[in-house]
């Protein structure tokens, strides 16, 4: 699969600049806040407004090439666990996670090559069905899956964040 391009942890680690082990140091040693939506509706018209929020933060850094790199645990799971991930996913969702799993997965860290496959990985996390991380590089922000429609974001200054602000706005999320 193309759309996903396995990475080492030495070259995750030299290019993200907001990664911790567990939610608490992400809290305590980064400025945060809550992404998520700013009314209740649908879940697929929540997951549409997710979707194209991380796709518009990729296309505008597009031209760095290296600007998404996500954790992706698939290679740790046991044959039961991913039948499990398997039986709840949709027909479309079951032809990529198969594509995904027939690669070479020599790594849990992966780069984003083809903006479709973001739609994929924010339906796992929407539906609860895999936790992702998405680390992005030209202005940094680490988005945590999700917790009940709720994803954890992580970003240096607020001058960071706010580069973001119209995009939030744009997908009828919100920051608490």
């Amino acid at each position: 699969m193309n759309a996903l391009l396995s990475i080492s942890e030495e070259e995750f680690n030299q290019k993200v600049e907001i990664r911790f082990e567990s939610i608490i140091d992400g809290l305590n040693n980064y400025n945060n806040a809550v992404l998520e939506p700013k009314e209740v509706k649908d879940l697929c018209l929540i997951e549409e407004d997710f979707i194209g929020f991380i796709k518009d933060i990729y296309r505008t850094s597009k031209s760095n090439k290296e600007n998404l790199i996500v954790d992706l645990y698939l290679p740790r799971l046991t044959n039961g666990e991913f039948e499990n991930l398997y039986n709840a996913l949709n027909e479309e969702d079951k032809i990529i996670l198969m594509k995904i799993r027939n690669c070479r997965l020599n790594s849990n860290y992966f780069m984003v090559m083809d903006e479709e496959i973001i739609g994929f990985l924010v339906r796992l996390c929407t539906r609860e069905l895999f936790f992702i991380t998405f680390y992005f590089f030209k202005c940094p922000l680490t988005i945590w899956g999700n917790y009940n429609l709720k994803f954890p974001i992580f970003y240096m200054t607020e001058d960071d964040i706010k580069t973001y602000s119209n995009l939030i706005d744009k997908h009828n999320l919100k920051l608490s």
